[in-house]
């Protein structure tokens, strides 16, 4: 069984209002210590969702274990993506709480009071989550409580904790955040999304959004959620983006998962929630 380095994760989310009540867009670069893998996917009628990693601290790690969602969405137009902070011992899985975020929810509103309202259940790993829906986005920072601000433009994160309050919040961003959040700025279109994510600038210091392993972890999957006008459209590229094209999927609900896991690159199973897996 493999394992994943707690120090070796260095995901790029973001998500901004491209035109609001029309047009959003999520994303998330996923980069892990492995050579190859293969997504999981939970495909529900009403929701989509990858399968998140549990990431315990090191001298604690016993194999690979998948629960709750990396990255997701729902038929009410809300979507929710996560990076991780930091591993404590005892730490349920952050995903959890990520797929919570899109279980039942109609707003960001509503998502950033499910993931309150959950992260206050028991102690988690540390995360950033962020909320998209057609109007507003929000950014939840997960440690020992939780941090959030609702109804932004935008947002962007790297791996760090930012707000106010946070528990460790960064004095500033590291490089690969400062500029992720630099660069969502100049986004205008999903095309401008998937530009940034291909991107190799800061290779040399070692905080390029497409990563080859040159930090340590390498970008196994990238993904952008793009929203247009009551439509999901689903774009990934298995493995650094910049070395192939973004398969894009639509998801029209009610979802059919044999559709939906046909076109998917790489994808290792199917099931109406995301499981447990080791």
């Amino acid at each position: 069984m493999r394992q994943e380095r707690s120090d070796a994760i260095g995901c790029t989310i973001g998500a901004k209002i491209l035109e609001p009540d029309a047009e959003y867009v999520l994303f998330k670069n996923k980069d892990l210590n492995f050579d190859t893998f293969e997504d999981e996917l939970a495909v529900d009628p009403d929701r989509f969702g990858i399968a998140g990693l549990h990431i315990p601290p090191p001298e604690l790690q016993a194999g690979e274990v998948r629960s709750g969602f990396s990255i997701g969405l729902n038929a009410k137009g809300v979507s929710a993506c996560n990076s991780h902070v930091r591993s404590i011992a005892g730490g349920q899985n952050y995903d959890l709480l990520t797929e919570a975020a899109v279980t039942g929810t109609a707003s960001t509103a509503e998502a950033c009071e499910r993931v309150i309202d959950e992260a206050a259940k028991g102690d988690f790993n540390w995360s950033n989550i962020i909320v998209a829906d057609s109007q507003t986005v929000a950014i939840l920072e997960i440690g020992r409580h939780v941090e959030h601000v609702r109804e932004l433009p935008q947002v962007a994160r790297a791996n760090q904790h930012l707000l106010p309050g946070s528990d460790a919040a960064a004095a500033s961003p590291c490089p690969r955040g400062a500029r992720i959040i630099s660069a969502i700025e100049t986004v205008q279109s999903v095309d401008d999304v998937l530009a940034l994510l291909r991107s190799h600038e800061g290779r040399d210091e070692k905080s390029a959004f497409c990563s080859h392993g040159e930090r340590g972890g390498k970008t196994v999957y990238s993904y952008a959620v793009h929203w247009r006008r009551g439509e999901f459209a689903f774009c990934v590229q298995q493995g650094p983006p910049c070395l192939g094209e973004y398969v894009q999927i639509p998801l029209g609900f009610p979802l059919d998962r044999d559709k939906v896991v046909a076109t998917y690159p790489g994808a290792l199973s199917s099931s109406g929630s995301a499981g447990k897996r080791s």
